[in-house]
């Protein structure tokens, strides 16, 4: 989306008094508006801690000074509640900046940053420019997010610093993708695993976490007990959880930031 980069510029000017004449401001505008073409993005920020989404608006201000022709608007959704009822807007949001752990939307089964992005796939017809920057940092959490929403950026906290986080979103806006170091690593390592869980698999992990048995899920979920109970067996290969101990699998689940 183009911006008329001159307006406020020529609008300061006009208050000072040096050019009254509106034609002539007209004129001046639209000639520094053909030569600077600044390209005006909306971002929406989906964290829900105040002083890291604070960080992030300081961030793209430091890209739009490094890239004068970018200049960003900037949305905050603190929930997953919020950041759909955003995203259902008449905004369409150039670049997506998020969190994975956020507050749920249960009524919608969208219970992460993850769900968040394929109910963007889904609903909408477009595909904002997607960067992550979380918490999490085991292998297989980390490779199911890469496989299973293919961000333009990817990035773990524990690593991101102000340069990185410039560095991610110049990346992303210029050539993408931008991977961290972490993400990199874990890519290499993890190449060749064919496995990830899906939303089903997460939403079976959530239900469970609040207690529902087999007969509920069948309920719950378009599938047979046949079914569920086959991805149920596939949940406790895939984290590694022996003797079918129901408690250790949602342990090792919220461990890995699955619920």
């Amino acid at each position: 989306m183009k911006k008329k980069g001159a307006y406020l510029f020529l609008k300061k000017i006009q208050l000072l008094g040096f050019i009254n004449n509106t034609e002539s401001l007209k004129l001046i505008e639209d000639k520094i508006d053909s030569e600077l073409d600044i390209d005006q993005m909306n971002v929406l920020i989906i964290e829900d801690h105040i002083q890291i989404a604070e960080s992030y608006a300081l961030i793209f201000g430091m890209v739009s000074e490094k890239i004068s022709n970018y200049d960003f608007v900037l949305d905050l959704a603190t929930s997953c509640e919020e950041a759909i009822f955003k995203l259902k807007s008449k905004i369409t949001y150039d670049i997506i900046f998020l969190d994975i752990r956020l507050p749920s939307f249960s009524e919608a089964n969208i219970y992460s940053g993850e769900d968040i992005i394929l109910w963007i796939d889904k609903n909408l017809s477009y595909r904002p420019k997607i960067i992550i920057n979380t918490t999490f940092h085991d292998d297989y959490r980390l490779y199911n997010l890469y496989k299973n929403i293919n961000p333009d950026g990817f990035l773990t906290k524990l690593e991101a610093d102000s340069s990185s986080l410039l560095d991610a979103i110049v990346t992303v806006l210029e050539s993408p993708p931008y991977y961290s170091n972490t993400v990199l690593n874990m890519v290499r390592r993890n190449f060749s695993k064919k496995q990830t869980l899906d939303d089903i698999d997460r939403r079976i992990l959530y239900e469970l976490s609040l207690g529902a048995t087999t007969k509920n899920l069948t309920e719950e979920l378009p599938y047979g007990k046949t079914s569920i109970e086959k991805r149920k067996k596939g949940l406790f290969e895939l984290l590694e959880v022996e003797n079918n101990n129901l408690k250790e699998l949602l342990a090792e689940a919220k461990r890995r930031g699955f619920i």
